[in-house]
């Protein structure tokens, strides 16, 4: 089904249908730049997570000042499956963005610094509104997954250790009163910034969660030390600085690197099965930043 007919289905009838520019994803489209047609994969559990991503959001927004995605409702329905895809189309939220996850490096210290006191807000007005524990413990069971599907891409000693690292974040049982609103994506390409360069609107929830707050800072962190055009590399002055802006605590600042680690891990595994152009790159390149990151720390 081609992005016109899928349009109508939502009440749309645009005259100009074009491709976001920073996107990698085939099934993102804008509409007379006014409206975003999206599509995720269907999965066994996809339905179910949207309708925790629309409970989570619709819970969250009257405590940060952040424009969250809305979708449109049709005949009683936010989304449509056509195939293996399900459908969403939303208002365009104004603005723009920063850099795409492609090229962390764009950023300047000071916008660095606005996204992590970003998180670092959101998190602390979302801490503790959750009376009821999220029944799939997200994090973990993705970290695991992804260490099964590594296994034999990684060198024996970074397996071993990465195992190691799981059961670690596996004993870190954080109490629900200190669990808040995890975004699961939170870098530069899914924050929207305003003329001032100010952070107005959130993009990409498909992965927001009630969780660790570590889940969220150890995947930005993680995007943020990524620099493609050369080999991995760990800035440690970087990587200190952010962990500063987000303001660490001590308990922390312990658990930090395997949280690190293993959102590194999930994100090699995502790179492992991706269909966009140079994933075979990302994917390589992801490893041995797993590898290094391994290694930083046991040393």
């Amino acid at each position: 089904m081609d992005p016109q007919t899928i349009a109508h289905h939502f009440g749309l009838f645009p005259q100009k249908i074009s491709r976001p520019h920073h996107t990698v994803l085939s099934s993102v489209y804008l509409l007379d730049d006014a409206f975003v047609l999206r599509a995720r994969v269907l999965h066994d559990d996809t339905v179910a997570r949207f309708r925790q991503e629309l409970t989570l959001c619709n819970r969250v927004k009257a405590f940060i000042p952040y424009t969250l995605p809305k979708p449109r409702i049709m005949n009683g329905r936010r989304y449509l499956i056509t195939g293996r895809k399900l459908w969403t189309a939303y208002s365009l939220i104004p603005g723009s963005i920063v850099c795409s996850w492609q090229h962390p490096e764009l950023a300047t210290t000071l916008q660095n610094k606005c996204l992590m006191q970003t998180l670092r807000m959101m998190h602390d007005r979302t801490r503790g509104l959750f009376s009821a524990p999220q029944t799939r413990p997200f994090f973990l069971l993705e970290a695991e997954k992804a260490l099964i599907d590594l296994q034999n891409d990684l060198s024996p000693s970074a397996s071993s250790n990465l195992h190691h690292v799981l059961d670690v974040v596996k004993s870190d049982r954080l109490p629900l009163s200190q669990r808040c609103f995890v975004h699961g994506d939170f870098h530069h390409g899914n924050a929207v910034v305003n003329v001032m360069g100010k952070i107005t609107g959130l993009l990409d929830l498909d992965w927001c969660r009630i969780g660790n707050p570590l889940e969220d800072v150890a995947y930005t962190i993680m995007m943020s030390l990524r620099d493609f055009r050369k080999p991995a590399v760990i800035d440690q002055m970087h990587l200190e600085q952010l962990q500063s802006w987000y303001g660490l605590t001590v308990s922390q600042k312990k658990m930090f690197p395997h949280y690190l680690i293993l959102a590194a891990v999930y994100d090699a595994s995502l790179f492992k099965h991706a269909s966009f152009a140079r994933h075979g790159f990302y994917f390589c390149y992801q490893l041995s930043l797993v590898e290094l990151l391994g290694s930083f720390f046991s040393s």
